[in-house]
């Protein structure tokens, strides 16, 4: 039998990420602190901060693009997917994505719920439900906050 192994670039076995939520203003000092020692991250930007002016457009290009770390959905409005109803979710992530295309000047795929994000289920949906429009949204992944992430696995 023939076995595969998995690799990440330059045939690595191990890697290591780094995510952060809301688009702070502290998140500059964090990618400054990325980029002096040879590090990348993925900042979750929650467009309800994005809107009061944490980051201009030029800001987010001078911090965070031109230095090759990513951008990700965290929500128009910074509400758990888990307690909406479908078309709320659908509105809250679309929104959120088309604000930040407009400011990243590219396309955004990534997401990391907000809140409460998956953990708890309220009276509107299910997982499968925001899978499901997720992948309608063309978001090709999405990053909880916990009882999940104990895992190793690749994405």
């Amino acid at each position: 039998m023939r076995s595969i192994f998995m690799r990440y670039p330059n045939g690595k076995a191990k890697a290591v990420t780094f995510s952060y939520d809301d688009g702070v203003p502290q998140d500059k000092r964090l990618a400054e602190l990325f980029d002096k020692y040879g590090m990348k991250g993925t900042f979750n930007f929650n467009c309800e901060y994005v809107r009061k002016e944490n980051f201009s457009k030029e800001q987010i290009k001078q911090y965070f693009l031109s230095k090759g770390h990513e951008i990700a959905v965290h929500g128009a409005n910074h509400r758990a997917n888990g307690n909406l109803r479908p078309i709320e979710g659908i509105r809250d992530v679309l929104d959120c994505r088309l604000e930040l295309e407009a400011k990243c000047d590219c396309i955004i795929r990534g997401m990391a719920y907000p809140d409460s994000g998956i953990i708890q289920m309220g009276n509107f949906g299910n997982y499968e439900q925001i899978k499901n429009y997720l992948i309608e949204l063309d978001i090709a992944y999405s990053r909880t906050l916990g009882g999940d992430n104990n895992s190793f696995m690749l994405p």
